[in-house]
């Protein structure tokens, strides 16, 4: 099994194990018809994603780490912890992973800024699948099972506002409708 996320239309990034070797985290190019793989560093990664074609992320069993790909040097994020499994927005911002009973969300532009850890503590979330990213907030899914009054949860709007300030921006009820994931939002 295999993690693998892209750098661009050429490059990629994979952690696993090939045949008896230990685990690693390997950057391959696809150059004419060569793949040409490079060694970046031996760990077994729980998560792993490209963040641009300079950065990637990855947690084990030491911690979570930002790791410069140009001058191969990796600092460690520790309010994330060990072996986190993320959930990443679509432009790369925000990585969230549930952190105890809260859901951590890193502003990686911020953390990248200042050199300083810089995240927000959600307590409104209880699992990483009842969260979607849009754009500056968070959509969390608080779907239940349909009351007899056709009561079937909420959708909550999370605004993040920087320095880790956030706040319910909106409540969406569910009516006689249950709502098993997000999957993002569409803007009209």
């Amino acid at each position: 099994e295999m993690l693998v996320d892209f750098l661009s239309s050429d490059k990629l990034i994979v952690a696993g194990k090939v045949l008896e070797e230990d685990y690693k985290i390997y950057q391959l190019v696809c150059n004419n018809n060569d793949l040409v793989a490079r060694e970046i560093i031996k760990t077994e990664a729980s998560s792993l994603v490209c963040l641009n074609d300079k950065t990637i992320f990855y947690s084990d069993s030491g911690g979570s780490y930002f790791y410069d790909l140009t001058d191969d040097s990796k600092v460690k994020y520790t309010a994330l912890g060990n072996n986190v499994l993320v959930k990443v927005s679509s432009d790369k911002k925000y990585i969230g992973a549930m952190v105890g009973s809260k859901f951590l969300v890193v502003d990686y532009p911020a953390v990248k800024a200042s050199g300083v850890e810089k995240h927000y503590l959600i307590d409104r979330v209880s699992s990483i699948d009842e969260v979607g990213f849009s754009g500056d907030s968070i959509l969390v899914n608080q779907a239940k099972t349909c009351q007899s009054d056709g009561d079937c949860g909420e959708i909550l709007r999370i605004n993040l506002f920087g320095s880790g300030v956030w706040k319910i921006e909106d409540r969406v009820q569910l009516k006689n409708v249950v709502v098993e994931k997000i999957l993002g939002e569409i803007k009209f």
